[in-house]
């Protein structure tokens, strides 16, 4: 039994009660109707990589760092699971866990090392290694016994034995954390009702790119605010030196500013410098990073008050609603 009630309760608590699956939108009918099976039993498989996952089980994960690095070929569909429906018998461990914790972290759960992607490039597999990973863990005696299976549900990710009932399902909407990040933020500091609209939580490659998207719109308005001119179409935020060297041309600006007693342009100066230095700490080489993300999106909205005192409070509104509106 890989864990028994007691755990899960005391997980529910510390950590509420759902975790999500994410899937095709095309499969809800047949889900919502029959449940959600374990993609081997249906022939199918998200991913036919190192990463395919292992007979028999679906895998839930949390919100925040697990649904958006979750690829589906179409529109996808996230369904919240409820934990305490579940039956926790059927509880293993997600293999990803010990393999990320090993590989990176150098925290090993097993003493069977786990197998290392090989990589043509960065964004291209060497051929002949799917499921590579799954075999590690099946060849693993006690990798679902109870303290693993704990503890993989601890850190947000589970695999489940079996078909998990329709009741225990519900179809959401998760809001991009990015996005409402900053426009939480921005109705607070200019004290307006309306900070845009909020599209829904996409996959990491699609969050990375609007917590870029506000920087840029909003490091464009401030530079102008300054009478300097916006970044060009070549400046690929996303490139760390080119990051680099804008943190430092504008925080030198913000120095000038001092020297002159320019305070405003001075702050507004600064903050950009700050919303540049988010962006440089980004490195998605290192893949899905949300915390660095949402640093971005606030260090964004943090530039709204300082764009107001510029350019004036409407102003800042309307860049505030229409940076959001962008993204959805």
């Amino acid at each position: 039994m890989p864990i028994d009630a007691e755990t899960l309760a005391l997980h529910v608590e510390a950590h509420g009660p759902f975790l999500f699956h994410v899937t095709d939108a095309r499969h809800r009918e047949a889900i919502m109707r029959g449940g959600l099976r374990p993609g081997s039993e249906l022939g199918r498989f998200v991913r036919d990589d190192f990463f395919r996952t292992r007979s028999g089980h679906v895998y839930l994960c949390d919100r925040r760092r697990g649904v958006p690095v979750v690829p589906v070929e179409g529109e996808r569909l996230t369904l919240q699971v409820d934990l305490r429906q579940l039956d926790p018998a059927r509880f293993d461990t997600d293999e990803d866990v010990p393999h990320t914790h090993q590989t990176f972290q150098g925290n090993r759960w097993f003493d069977a090392v786990p197998p290392e992607r090989r990589m043509l490039d960065n964004t291209t597999e060497a051929p002949g290694q799917a499921g590579r990973l799954a075999a590690w863990a099946d060849s693993i005696t006690e990798f679902d016994e109870p303290e693993f299976a704990a503890r993989s549900l601890a850190a947000g990710r589970v695999a489940y034995r079996g078909t998990i009932r329709p009741e225990s399902l519900n179809v959401v909407e998760l809001p991009s954390e990015v996005v409402e990040t900053f426009a939480t933020r921005a109705c607070d500091l200019l004290n307006v009702a309306d900070g845009g609209g909020v599209p829904t939580l996409a996959f990491n490659d699609v969050e990375a790119d609007r917590a870029l998207a506000i920087a840029q719109r909003l490091l464009d308005a401030g530079l102008r605010a300054l009478g300097r001119p916006p970044l060009t179409t070549d400046t690929d935020l996303s490139d760390p030196m080119k990051a680099y060297y804008l943190e430092q041309d504008i925080r030198r600006v913000g120095f000038d500013k001092n020297r002159a007693d320019e305070w405003g342009p001075r702050d507004l100066a600064f903050a950009l410098a700050d919303l540049a230095q988010a962006v440089l700490d980004f490195d998605r080489s290192l893949g899905w990073d949300p915390d660095a993300c949402v640093a971005i999106a606030e260090c964004a909205a943090s530039c709204l008050p300082h764009i107001a005192a510029a350019a004036g409070d409407e102003t800042a509104a309307v860049l505030a609603r229409t940076v959001a509106g962008a993204n959805a």
